[in-house]
């Protein structure tokens, strides 16, 4: 099985879930595509790190899209 799952498909923020010992960050939203809305604007950059022994840290940085370019909140 995968320990990582990033989804990306709805084009929107969803939440992060720790399901066993593995992550699933369901959609990071857009990232460079400028869409009309504040919802499809809204993105972030997931880092990872995973350890010898399994164990997965995650923390997330939140970003917006300001004329196609990401930038950091």
């Amino acid at each position: 099985g995968a320990d990582i799952i990033f989804g990306h498909h709805p084009h929107v923020l969803q939440p992060v879930e720790r399901y066993k010992n593995g992550l699933i960050f369901y959609s990071l939203g857009n990232f460079v595509f400028d869409q009309i809305g504040g919802a499809q604007n809204t993105s972030m950059i997931a880092s990872v790190d995973v350890f010898e022994d399994g164990e997965l840290t995650y923390i997330t940085t939140p970003v917006e899209i300001d004329g196609g370019f990401p930038m950091l909140k």
